[in-house]
């Protein structure tokens, strides 16, 4: 079993794909992607992601399960996303993308003005 970061669960059977995954800074506090392929189901797989990303701390966001499911979780000022799609030839094909959280953009508390009337709107 492969473990290249240590704060993401991965499937007991899973296998990297080196050429599409991509791994920057350390085990714990890493940017990027993990690309993997397993033998369990994408059913399966999403249940394991939705119990297991708890356990390593990451807290749910939401979570869309369908042909490609979509579980997003937030953890110490960092977002995770992963996708999960099943394989034509069995198995699941998982994306477990992690980068820093964005601050979200966030407008005045001034009150919003009414954008004045224009002459044809006033009847003239």
């Amino acid at each position: 079993m492969f473990r290249p970061v240590a704060d993401v669960p991965i499937p007991k059977d899973a296998e990297l794909n080196q050429e599409r995954s991509l791994i920057l800074s350390g085990r714990e506090d890493w940017t990027g992607r993990l690309v993997m392929v397993t033998s369990i189901s994408s059913t399966e797989a999403y249940s394991f992601f939705r119990s297991e990303m708890p356990r390593f701390d990451w807290s749910p966001v939401m979570t869309v399960q369908s042909a490609i499911s979509v579980l997003t979780f937030t953890r110490a000022g960092r977002a995770a996303t992963v996708q999960v799609e099943r394989r034509a030839l069995g198995g699941s094909l998982i994306t477990v993308t992690v980068a820093h959280a964005q601050e979200s953009v966030g407008f005045p508390n001034a009150a919003v003005q009414p954008a004045p009337l224009r002459s044809q709107e006033r009847g003239n």
